[in-house]
């Protein structure tokens, strides 16, 4: 079964967690080298003496979760996202959590149930979206929690041997599983029975009381400002720690960091995890289900008069509710279907390119690949007045006409007269633009490093200017891997795939390093030349290739299939001279060097309406 694309899961939660936290600014990454989501708020700037905050949400990558089943696995996902998203809706960004110490765990759990109180009363859809995850990880910590308490217990021990402050290991084992009891409790509304064999009538007390006024005085203090939310959230960690009465576990864990065990929100990891089968999630969602509810039966002095009927009418009410839990919201399973849709399109269009890469002089056999990392944001390269400049200029073009400069001509063009233009006469000329096939290439090579902002700028606006008139074009970037020492080359899109904002992500993906391996580049894009056969093969460069005359040699063959047209750049008028004269010992048809990047997109609009 083909999986969900990286790609196409962060442009859905770019949306969705925009909308669900009404803030516009904030910025999404898939990771797979974290433990869990998190939502990160740094400092941005200082508006007068107040700070000003960003925030940024780190999202696990899909099959890291603890399921086998793709479906309930992107549920779990989606709700992550949303989790995250009510944190930067709600969260002061000064709020300090931590795993590191019991203050930090505390502050972190009963910040959690806020946020998502709060959330469930706009979107009440999620709350069996959290029923259905909260079934699922409460599941895997009762198979866990026994070697959670053992490895903590060891490292209480160890410190016993070497601290005369800790050595009362029993008394600090008890208030540890005391406050895990809190944790679970205030979660997941629910204990399990590895841990509460481990609790005493005294510690049940004290954890009921403590959830109990926690949740009391976060539904107090929900509505009140964010300064007050955190003057509140310091004294509420205060009666809780005593409520529970766990001052020593605090004292040990501010001092020696132990508090990573106290944290639920951390997936335990080992061989003892294993992924859930559907028939698992649904036994753990039953189990759940008639846990919770009937811890909430116990308290209710009315539930001896219930009748038989009753009880038969509660288990057919509790199996409907677990296979509405499992079934997921209709619109949930519509997007679910669109994804899968959409990424066996994007799977289909990688096979495209598999052909590729063929290496040659002795090169490795590469394969073109897509950008891996999904950190940067694309946004910031989009400069919307750039596009819609060249959108309003290609109006003509999109009619087949375009305005040249001459010595003379239908009308003058009045500026060009103030700069002392020699042309600054216009005629309308009819060009050849329609159903012209363009392959790109990107130079990403070290040297890009000081105008690469300026250049991605300049390379999504181009493309956005060629989607506008519908031109049929493929991009390609080459750079030199770090890790793998080799020649890399990333497809942006393909012939086969439209230009959206993932392929701009792609743009934003991709950094300068290494050296300008034209030829090597060149021989792992033939076999698409020659498939494809597009009218114009433009490459866009700062530098000279690597290997000069193994290059020349490139683009003579290439030169039969297609026309060859080299765009270079560079600051200094002395460096465009240069690189005009080598671009013609190159061999290409058509060489364009420029002085300003900012000029890139209107050039190579250029280039191509007057290669018709």
């Amino acid at each position: 079964m083909v999986g969900l694309k990286n790609e196409l899961l962060l442009e859905l939660a770019s949306s969705l967690a925009r909308a669900w936290s009404d803030n516009y600014e904030v910025t999404l990454a898939i990771r797979s080298n974290i433990d869990r989501p998190q939502a990160i708020a740094y400092v941005e700037g200082y508006v007068g003496i107040k700070r000003k905050y960003k925030w940024h949400i780190n999202l696990k990558e899909l099959n890291s979760y603890p399921t086998k089943d793709l479906y309930i696995a992107y549920r779990l996902w989606r709700l992550s996202l949303w989790h995250e998203a009510m944190h930067v809706k709600h969260t002061p960004p000064e709020l300090k959590t931590s795993d590191k110490t019991l203050d930090g765990v505390l502050a972190w759990v009963m910040e959690d149930w806020r946020i998502e109180n709060l959330g469930i009363k706009t979107y009440p859809g999620m709350k069996n979206e959290i029923l259905l995850a909260n079934a699922v990880y409460i599941k895997l910590w009762n198979n866990h929690i026994v070697d959670e308490i053992a490895k903590f217990k060891k490292d209480v021990e160890y410190v016993a041997q070497h601290s005369e402050r800790f050595r009362d290991v029993e008394k600090l084992l008890r208030q540890y599983c005391r406050v895990m009891g809190f944790i679970m409790r205030m979660i997941f509304g629910w204990i399990p029975k590895n841990l509460s064999d481990k609790l005493t009538d005294d510690d049940f007390r004290r954890i009921d009381e403590a959830v109990k006024y926690a949740r009391s005085e976060l539904e107090r203090i929900s509505n009140y400002s964010q300064d007050v939310i955190l003057a509140e959230m310091s004294r509420l960690i205060e009666d809780v720690v005593r409520i529970l009465d766990v001052n020593d576990l605090r004292r040990f864990m501010n001092t020696f960091s132990a508090g990573k065990a106290c944290n639920v929100m951390i997936m335990p990891k080992g061989e003892g995890v294993k992924k859930l089968g559907k028939a698992d999630v649904q036994d753990a969602v039953k189990t759940y289900i008639e846990q919770v509810e009937g811890d909430s039966k116990s308290s209710d002095s009315k539930k001896s008069e219930a009748s038989e009927s009753d009880e038969e009418s509660d288990k057919t009410s509790d199996g409907s509710k677990v296979s509405e839990i499992i079934k997921g919201d209709e619109s949930v399973r519509k997007e679910f279907t669109e994804l899968i849709n959409a990424s066996k399109a994007r799977e289909k269009a990688e096979k495209a390119d598999r052909y590729l890469g063929a290496g040659g002089r002795g090169v490795v056999r590469n394969k073109v690949i897509t950008p891996r990392a999904l950190s940067e944001d694309e946004r910031q390269y989009y400069n919307y007045p750039l596009i819609q400049h060249l959108k309003a200029q290609l109006q003509k073009v999109k009619k087949n006409w375009v305005e040249i400069y001459a010595k003379s001509g239908d009308e003058v063009d009045v500026e060009e007269v103030v700069r002392k233009s020699a042309k600054p006469f216009i005629t309308e000329d009819r060009v050849k633009a329609g159903g012209m096939k363009v392959l790109l290439l990107l130079d990403f090579s070290g040297s890009i490093g000081p105008y690469e902002r300026a250049y991605k700028t300049a390379l999504i606006a181009m493309a956005e200017a060629l989607n506008f008139v519908k031109c049929k074009f493929a991009i390609y970037a080459f750079s030199i891997d770090p890790h793998a020492n080799k020649v890399a080359v990333y497809r942006v899109k393909n012939f086969d795939e439209k230009w959206d904002k993932i392929s701009a992500k792609r743009i934003a993906q991709l950094f300068p390093a290494g050296g300008t391996p034209l030829s090597q580049v060149y021989d792992m894009l033939k076999p698409l030349v020659l498939k494809e056969r597009p009218d114009v093969f433009i490459t866009l460069t700062d530098g000279m290739p690597d290997d000069y005359y193994a290059t020349v040699n490139s683009v003579k063959q290439l030169k039969r299939c297609t026309r060859m047209v080299a765009l270079g750049f560079a600051l200094w008028k002395v460096d465009i001279s240069k690189l005009i004269r080598n671009y013609e010992r190159l061999g290409y048809d058509r060489f364009v060097a420029l002085d300003n990047i900012h000029k890139l997109p209107e050039k190579v609009l250029y280039i191509l309406f007057t290669e018709g």
